[in-house]
């Protein structure tokens, strides 16, 4: 426990610390009209916070309060605890000067005055709430025992234990489900936080240990900067990374929100009407997008999908939902370098989408590009194969004819740059390929091969992807049969 005593107070003084001279704020987080509520407030909040002070405010009312830090310092923090529900939503912060006793913690005094003066010329000082305070002892104290940790531990409510989750999950301690249950899981991921951190690895948090790693989680998310956005050109409000992401442009059916302070973070809004074909023809078109792996998990169903996979580019996370009509939903692309800030992200964008009843992007927008690239998709790139070459479906199972050359040496082969296919025989002689679909397929029509001998002069169509797939159906060419 040695270990513990001495890093907690080191680790609380970095994140909080400042120059004494300028720590005169205090986050205010409620008052009491009479001494004996304040001091059992005072008591809860110190069960899983630390520099909780009670002070006597004018001379009726008691007021609970954390610090003194300074300005920056305090607002910082009191953002932080806001979005953890740590401390009431009312908060704010007050100069040392509003307050004019302490009473708590009992002997304490943050403040420059010691003493009042009452209209009767007699001083009260802090000693004398000792009496109405005995017992009571400051939460500040490093030498909380487990089992007096896991008494204040039973008090937090459901958002406190869920904050814990969140905050072990963004360190990668916690790899669970959060849902506010301090089960075997989370005892693990507590005891390892504290062996990192040099604690003896109980698995249960002391007041002082919770605070400082919701405190850090806290100054991780507010690096973020998460507030909620509005698109009421695309019909959609969600939370979005502020500091990371600023609104572009519109490409239909997408609205760009593009990088910001070299974030490297993309997020990509996604809405248009239609119905359950527009949905899988949307959900195939992100597929060949150059910023979705090829191995990316997918769940689908009629109404919605969902698509994530970590690539060259970082982690993408794709979803869209069909409801009345309109298909919403959002492509958020992260850098690999911080996938705890991503989760964070991801969770917070997923919660708080909202599509806005009867509002999509127009099919079309006037482009500011005259020649769009053939490589881009509404403004997001196409995923390009080292070849393309063109095939015929053969069977109602989806079995695809192609040359040889087209297969030889690929370590990977697509259909139509979604369907993965397999090389299930090959006639080297022939210069022909027979490739089958990994998945079940059905092909809107396939090749009847004629089995006569066709007649030289007889009039032909030949039909192929010549360009490599850069246009959007096969080339036609009509001929004549000059040579067998």
């Amino acid at each position: 426990m040695r270990q513990a005593i001495l890093a907690l107070p080191l680790a609380i003084a970095a994140l909080f610390g400042g120059t004494a001279s300028a720590q005169d704020v205090f986050i205010q987080i409620e008052t009491h009209p009479d001494l004996a509520t304040a001091q059992e407030r005072v008591r809860a909040f110190t069960e899983y916070l630390y520099d909780v002070n009670g002070f006597l405010i004018g001379s009726r009312w008691y007021g609970i309060a954390l610090g003194p830090y300074d300005r920056e310092t305090a607002q910082v923090r009191m953002d932080a605890l806001k979005q953890l529900s740590t401390i009431p939503a009312d908060s704010y912060l007050v100069s040392r000067s509003e307050y004019s006793l302490q009473f708590y913690p009992v002997g304490a005094n943050a403040l420059p005055v010691p003493a009042i003066t009452t209209g009767d010329d007699s001083t009260i000082s802090s000693t004398d709430f000792d009496s109405e305070v005995s017992g009571s002892q400051s939460s500040a104290s490093p030498s909380e025992t487990s089992l007096q940790a896991l008494r204040s531990e039973a008090l937090l409510s459901r958002e406190q234990k869920l904050g814990l989750q969140r905050a072990l999950r963004h360190f990668g301690f916690y790899k669970g489900d959060l849902d506010a249950v301090i089960g075997a899981g989370t005892r693990r991921a507590m005891a390892a936080w504290q062996r990192s951190k040099g604690y003896e690895p109980t698995g249960v948090l002391t007041s002082g240990q919770r605070e400082e790693i919701t405190a850090e989680h806290g100054t991780a998310l507010a690096s973020l900067g998460l507030r909620q956005f509005r698109d009421e050109i695309a019909g959609i409000e969600i939370e979005l990374p502020g500091t990371m992401v600023a609104f572009d442009r519109y490409e239909p059916p997408f609205a760009h929100y593009s990088p910001v302070n070299d974030s490297g973070v993309v997020v990509v809004l996604i809405s248009q009407s239609g119905d359950a074909g527009t949905l899988q023809a949307l959900y195939e078109v992100i597929q060949t997008l150059e910023v979705v792996p090829p191995d990316a998990r997918r769940k689908r169903t009629s109404s919605q999908f969902t698509i994530s996979g970590v690539g060259s580019h970082g982690s993408t996370y794709v979803s869209a939902k069909l409801d009345d009509g309109a298909i919403k939903g959002f492509i958020l692309i992260w850098p690999e370098r911080n996938d705890a800030l991503r989760e964070i992200t991801v969770d917070a964008m997923r919660q708080s989408f909202r599509p806005i009843s009867g509002t999509v992007l127009p099919d079309f927008l006037e482009s500011e590009d005259p020649q769009p690239s053939i490589d881009l998709i509404s403004g997001l790139e196409i995923r390009q194969p080292q070849a393309s070459h063109s095939g015929f479906y053969v069977d109602r199972n989806a079995t695809v004819l192609t040359t040889d050359d087209a297969v030889n040496s690929c370590g990977r082969i697509t259909l139509d740059g979604i369907h993965d296919m397999s090389l299930v025989a090959r006639d080297e002689s022939a210069g022909l390929a027979l490739l089958a679909p990994t998945e079940p397929l059905v092909p809107p029509d396939y090749a009847r091969i004629q089995t006569g001998v066709p007649q030289p002069r007889s009039r032909i169509a030949v039909s192929g992807y010549s360009f490599g797939g850069a246009l959007g159906a096969p080339t036609l060419t009509f001929g004549m049969l000059a040579d067998l």
